[in-house]
């Protein structure tokens, strides 16, 4: 197959997590990024039944002074943060992926994960498009809903590392 050229459908895209709060190697903590080759070395999780996986990666906060002279506001770029990414899912306490949400939910410790598109790749020598980051679950939530709906979740994963991209090829 060739790579996708033009918009990639969201169908497909799955997010998984890695158990035990096992990070990869080789923090890097002028960049606040780990190395892609220590994210592919770890074991992933499929977390089931997400059925969005709404926007997330790093933004600048702005800073602004003004002053008296010219009125003029003065900007620069500040700090970076990566954000909180607020995933909802149909709540499944069984599923593999949701039973490791619910021990990082209930833990201080901070998780391993990884996003993948659904974006053509190559048969076994490819890959879809991948995004890598590390981050702490707030909780495990339900929503009932109502008559009509399904039980759900929708977690929190508020990201502290650098989000790493590996793309597809």
């Amino acid at each position: 197959m060739a790579l996708q050229t033009g918009p990639v459908s969201a169908a497909g895209s799955k997010l998984y997590i890695v158990d035990n709060a096992v990070l990869p190697a080789n923090y890097d903590s002028s960049t606040g990024a780990y190395p892609i080759v220590s994210y592919e070395a770890l074991t992933y999780v499929e977390v089931g039944e997400i059925t969005e996986i709404p926007e997330f990666g790093t933004k600048r906060a702005i800073n602004t002074v003004l002053t008296l002279g010219n009125r003029l506001a003065r900007k620069s770029k500040g700090s970076q943060d990566s954000g909180t990414v607020a995933i909802p899912m149909l709540r499944v306490p069984s599923d593999a992926g949701q039973t490791i949400i619910q021990e990082a939910a209930d833990s201080d410790n901070s998780y391993t994960f990884k996003v993948t598109l659904s974006d053509d790749y190559t048969p076994v020598t490819g890959h879809p498009t991948t995004f890598y980051f590390v981050g702490k679950v707030d909780g495990y939530p339900v929503n009932i809903g109502g008559v009509d709906g399904f039980v759900q979740s929708t977690v929190s994963i508020a990201i502290d590392s650098a989000v790493s991209v590996s793309a597809a090829v």
